[in-house]
């Protein structure tokens, strides 16, 4: 603890468990203070803001950790979270819903992202991590799908639309850059590696590759000879202020790469790490016939070959033996392993 003492990790997953759940703010939603995610966020005229995204990713958490709970015994903990998740996602429908998609921050002073706020009125991230975070409902999910949609420039999806054109103290930081650069109106790929895997947890696979094709390094949507990037880095924004308009920044300093590999292979290629195995659940475009990977877990070495054709339902055989499901088998012997998987 940062105050002395020790405890074990379970307990230490506990207690920021438990101080979340406290710190909630007037519509049960998690406080933003100064920033979420985006650091340039910064609602400096109510300090009892709340964060719509950081409650989806909220709502992720408990969902996770329930699991963990359960997998070790603490099932009244594990019910204890399902309630308190329960409880958020409720809330998030109710207060931060806007008619067609999520508002991104909710404050005093004015709701962000609203089709009501000034500047700018929709969140990219608001709404893939409605998805992520299992909290949007088959009746809002379509609409919210047309409003992500519609955000689509040719190199991407913008984190917010449109940019702010002046300063907004309801706002902060983000809405003092130029329009269109960085976290203001900047087709910011980290949101755009969250689509991805939002995306294919919808088994939309022709949006989620269509979105890391305009990510990818020297792509035909984003060519170096336009970017000026390097071309092995995922960088972090595509600037769209007429100035600098589609040059890059910050390409050692992001976190996209590491959520677009995530995008690559656990969601368009389908392989997920859970505690009884790893799941092969591919989500890939029709274009794609065949798909081969080799993965190395948990004690064993598995050769992947994934044939796509059309029936929609996985079938796996792991060394020729018909699996019941798409989990494959800890095995842990230090063997290769032969994987077909026919979806």
């Amino acid at each position: 603890w940062q105050d002395g003492g020790a405890a074990a990790v379970v307990e230490h997953l506990k207690a920021a468990a438990d101080c979340l759940i406290r710190d909630k703010g007037r519509n049960g939603l998690s406080r933003i203070y100064f920033a979420d995610w985006n650091d340039a966020l910064n609602i400096t005229t109510d300090p009892e803001a709340e964060s719509v995204m950081l409650s989806h990713q909220f709502c992720l958490a408990f969902r996770e950790l329930k699991l963990l709970m359960e997998k070790i015994g603490e099932t009244d903990y594990a019910e204890f979270l399902k309630k308190e998740y329960d409880t958020m996602r409720k809330s998030i429908n109710e207060k931060a819903w806007d008619g067609e998609w999520y508002m991104r921050a909710l404050s005093k002073k004015e709701n962000i992202g609203s089709r009501t706020s000034e500047g700018s009125k929709i969140y990219l991230n608001a709404q893939t991590w409605a998805v992520l975070g299992d909290v949007v409902d088959e009746e809002k999910l379509p609409k919210l799908l047309t409003s992500v949609d519609s955000m689509e420039h040719d190199f991407g999806f913008p984190l917010n639309m449109p940019p702010y054109e002046k300063y907004s103290p309801n706002v902060g930081r983000m809405s003092g850059m130029l329009p269109g650069l960085f976290e203001n109106g900047g087709v910011y790929n980290h949101c755009n590696a969250f689509k991805i895997m939002a995306d294919c947890r919808l088994g939309r696979a022709e949006q989620a590759l269509s979105t890391l094709h305009k990510m990818i390094p020297d792509s035909k949507d984003n060519p170096v000879s336009i970017t000026g990037a390097e071309p092995y880095l995922f960088v972090n924004c595509w600037c769209m202020h007429p100035s600098f308009f589609t040059r890059i920044w910050f390409g050692w300093f992001t976190g996209t790469s590491a959520w677009a590999l995530r995008g690559f292979y656990e969601g368009i290629c389908g392989l997920r790490r859970e505690y009884g195995g790893l799941r092969v659940q591919p989500c890939i475009p029709g274009a794609w016939k065949e798909l081969t990977l080799t993965r190395t877990f948990r004690g064993c070495r598995y050769h992947i070959h994934i044939s796509n054709t059309g029936s929609g339902k996985p079938e796996v055989t792991v060394d020729g033996n018909r699996l019941a499901d798409t989990l494959l088998p800890v095995l842990n012997d230090g063997q290769i392993h032969e994987v077909v998987v026919r979806t």
